[in-house]
């Protein structure tokens, strides 16, 4: 019998529950993406050259809720090895969709729940993780000490982060269940600053997007890291 044919791109994206990200390296599908990325991917990217001049090779990225795949795909092609997990089984198809179409990046995609990260990564197995507009889901879901615990766990496990948090002044549904202050879910990390602030597609309201490391300062394009 003949193999079945794999579904299109076209078919993938149009399976999708939403358009989040654009779709790398597809600029036909930019009108219908959700959020704009260049910017706060400017952040992350200044934080990840500065971790690699440190490290002297490849940073290995977890990236937490990684959507389409698009800062997955983008920190691969600037040399970063990456993970993406998300609980979409339709953003893992358009992901490993894009993969097929650049072979040569080092990344994967995995169908995962990000609670569970902490338990199942190991210390040093990544240097460091991206959770962009994640926690205000457990927040939602499980309460604000949760979400503290989760990210407290998860840099038990990896010492830099890069977090996007909703905040409790958004006009949504989830909002309620925020903290007053995002730095809650931090404040046991000993460093943290804000890199930028970015609007979301659910409001005009300027959500921050934090470096956190219990290992590393980071300022201006310098990384050192730190003892005490």
């Amino acid at each position: 019998m003949p193999t079945p044919a794999l579904p299109s791109l076209d078919e993938l994206v149009n399976a999708l529950p939403e358009i989040y990200q654009p779709i790398y390296g597809h600029a036909e599908y930019d009108a219908r993406s959700g959020r704009k990325v260049e910017e706060r991917f400017q952040s992350i990217l200044a934080v990840h050259d500065a971790l690699r001049r440190q490290l002297g090779r490849p940073v290995r990225v977890l990236d937490l809720g990684s959507a389409q795949g698009w800062f997955c795909l983008s920190l691969a092609k600037a040399g970063a090895q990456t993970l993406g997990i998300d609980i979409i089984a339709a953003n893992i198809n358009v992901s490993n969709m894009l993969l097929l179409e650049n072979r040569g990046l080092t990344a994967r995609f995995q169908l995962f729940e990000a609670e569970s990260v902490p338990g199942s990564v190991s210390e040093g197995q990544f240097d460091l993780v991206l959770g962009l507009s994640v926690l205000h889901h457990i927040c939602y879901h499980k309460g604000k000490e949760a979400a503290r615990d989760f990210m407290q766990a998860l840099f038990a496990k990896i010492p830099n982060g890069i977090f996007e948090f909703a905040l409790a002044s958004e006009p949504t549904e989830l909002a309620p269940a925020q903290p007053d202050n995002p730095e809650f879910l931090i404040e046991h990390v000993p460093f943290f600053r804000i890199l930028s602030r970015n609007q979301s597609h659910l409001s005009e309201t300027m959500r921050p997007l934090y470096f956190c490391s219990t290992r590393n300062w980071y300022f201006g394009e310098e990384m050192k890291p730190f003892d005490r």
